[in-house]
């Protein structure tokens, strides 16, 4: 990330925060949030995983070392739990994920092969 929030903008849709990220291919980008959001907590110099939606980029959470994502909830019935099965396929696939990445992307550091990952199981997952 180039430039941390400041201060909060008063604007059309109410108050308002900003950061500017440079991409790998060295475009600036201004990402806009409202006081209390993610983007509000990273400072400057910090690598952020970014999700690309139509032009429009935002800032994904990726959970601390060791943590996995929960799978995205399925339209299911009020109070019932994923079957085990359902538990172990998210699972399986988180892993193979994981395995493809560093199987492609040999010498990138661990962590940024890790949030790779991450980032593909959820695209996965929302198209499932």
């Amino acid at each position: 990330m180039k430039f941390p929030a400041g201060r909060v903008f008063n604007t059309q849709y109410g108050e308002r925060i900003n950061i500017v990220v440079e991409l790998p291919d060295k475009q600036e980008i201004k990402l806009w949030g409202k006081p209390g959001d993610i983007i509000g907590t990273y400072s400057r110099g910090e690598e952020i995983v970014l999700m690309a939606n139509g032009g429009k980029y935002k800032p994904l959470e990726v959970p601390p070392e060791g943590e996995t994502v929960p799978p995205p909830p399925k339209t299911t019935p009020a109070n019932t739990m994923p079957s085990p099965d359902t538990v172990s396929h998210y699972c399986h696939l988180l892993t193979t994920c994981y395995q493809e990445m560093a199987g492609q992307m040999e010498g990138l550091p661990p962590e940024l092969i890790k949030d790779m990952a991450i980032t593909v199981f959820i695209a996965l997952t929302r198209k499932i």
